[in-house]
C-alpha cells in the first residue's frame, strides 16, 4: 500500500492500482505518496494522493485493440498486393511489362 510506502520513508510516484470490489467491478487509480519528514529527517507521517484513471485506462485498452486490428488488416492487404505483384512477375519477364 502506498501510503504505509510513504510512512516508511519511501515516496511512490505514479503507481496504477486496480481495485476490485466484491461485486467484480475494477477501477484504477494513479498513486502517489511521500513521506513528511522532521526537521532532523525523521519520517513523522505521510500524505497520499489517489486519481480514479478507470476511464483513461479503458481508452488506451481500446485504441490498442483498434490499433492491433488495423495492422494486421494493413499487412493482410500488403500480403494480397505483394502475392498479386510475384504472380504477374512469373507470368512476364520484364517487370515494364506489366504496367
Amino acid at each position: 500500500m502506498p501510503l504505509q510506502s510513504a510512512a516508511r520513508g519511501e515516496a511512490v510516484r505514479n503507481l496504477e492500482q486496480a481495485v476490485r470490489f466484491s461485486d467484480g467491478w475494477i477501477i484504477y487509480l494513479l498513486t502517489n505518496a511521500v513521506p513528511i519528514r522532521e526537521a532532523a529527517g525523521d519520517v513523522r507521517g505521510a500524505v497520499a494522493a489517489a486519481v480514479e484513471i478507470t476511464e483513461a485506462k479503458r481508452t488506451d485498452e481500446l485504441r490498442n485493440l483498434l490499433i492491433n486490428e488495423l495492422n494486421h488488416r494493413v499487412k493482410n492487404t500488403l500480403a494480397t498486393v505483394q502475392s498479386l505483384a510475384m504472380q504477374t512477375l512469373q507470368v512476364h519477364a520484364k517487370p515494364g511489362a506489366f504496367t
